[in-house]
């Protein structure tokens, strides 16, 4: 699948996971594709998702809950997969998913596997 058409698929793609040049994506209702691009170039095409680790970025419609166990520590949970949000990104990515104003959105004491 060329990139361009990725835009065209974005609706379905749930989450992306990054692996040096290449990208795994994987789609709501499809199995996953893996493309020679980088995560990096793959977010930059699909704007609306939401880099939250090194090596994953999310698409926000997908978010089934997201588990924060304090200031440096949380978690997606999407297609009941948790994805771990990295500690230099945690503030960043709250702050998004908060002025999105989500229905999903829980915050909870729950540790973080």
């Amino acid at each position: 699948m060329a990139l361009p058409k990725l835009i065209d698929q974005a609706d379905r793609i749930a989450l992306l996971t990054g692996d040096v040049n290449y990208t795994f994506i994987h789609f709501v209702d499809a199995p996953q594709l893996v493309i020679c691009k980088t995560l990096k170039e793959c977010t930059e095409q699909l704007q609306n998702f939401i880099r939250i680790h090194k090596r994953y970025a999310i698409n926000p419609k997908y978010i089934e809950k997201v588990i924060v166990a304090d200031q440096e520590k949380a978690s997606v949970y999407i297609g009941g997969k948790s994805v771990p949000i990295s500690r230099r990104r945690t503030k960043e990515v709250m702050m998004k998913l908060w002025q999105n104003k989500a229905s999903w959105l829980t915050k909870t004491a729950e540790t973080v596997a």
